[in-house]
């Protein structure tokens, strides 16, 4: 963003779910001029996503669970 001496080097992320309320002043040049959008995961995804959220490695049990990703 503007207004820093030296920013080179520096990365700022911003993420959202309605981006039709995002500010336009946020989105101007120099500031979070790039959009990137992520598609929603398919079922292998979401599979993956709920085997590293609901069991963490440290406590990892051996359960398939791609049949709750389908839901």
């Amino acid at each position: 963003m503007d207004g820093f001496e030296d920013n080179r080097g520096v990365v700022v992320l911003g993420a959202t779910n309605r981006p039709g309320a995002i500010d336009s002043a946020l989105i101007r040049p120099g500031r979070f001029d790039r959009i990137i959008y992520m598609p929603l995961p398919d079922a292998e995804g979401r599979a993956k996503i709920l085997q590293v959220r609901l069991f963490p490695p440290q406590k990892l049990v051996c359960w398939h669970v791609p049949h709750l990703s389908s839901c």
